[in-house]
C-alpha cells in the first residue's frame, strides 16, 4: 500500500528527525534516516536503513542522484518519501547456532 505524504507531513517528519534539507535535497545518510522512520511508521518494524540502501535504490532505478559536486550526491526529499519500501523477503542465510549436519570436529557425531 502506498502512503500519501503531504508537504506539511514531510516538514513535520523532517523536524522530528532534525533534518534540514539544503535546497529541498538530502544526503544519503539523511535519506536512510527517513527510510528508517518510514519502516517504523508504515509497517511497524524496526529496520535500520543505511546509505547502501539509497545506492541500491539508484541501481534499481527507483531514485535518481543529483550530484552536488564530484564527491557528494543529494536527493529530492519528496523522492525519498515516494520510494517503495517493503520488509525483506526470501532466503536470509543459515541461522546462527543451527547445524546443517554432524560437526566434523565432534568425534561423537
Amino acid at each position: 500500500m502506498a502512503f500519501l505524504y503531504t508537504p506539511e507531513d514531510i516538514q513535520e517528519v523532517l523536524q522530528k528527525l532534525k533534518i534540514r534539507p539544503i535546497r529541498g535535497m538530502v544526503s544519503s545518510q539523511e535519506g536512510a534516516k527517513i527510510l528508517t522512520w518510514r519502516a517504523k511508521n508504515e509497517f511497524g518494524i524496526d529496520r535500520e536503513y543505511n546509505a547502501g540502501t539509497i545506492r541500491r535504490h539508484i541501481q534499481l532505478g527507483n531514485l535518481k542522484a543529483e550530484p552536488e559536486n564530484t564527491r557528494f550526491n543529494r536527493y529530492p526529499v519528496e523522492a525519498i518519501f515516494d520510494l517503495p519500501i517493503t520488509p525483506r523477503r526470501g532466503y536470509r542465510g543459515p541461522i546462527e547456532g543451527a547445524s546443517d549436519g554432524p560437526d566434523e570436529l565432534d568425534p561423537a557425531a
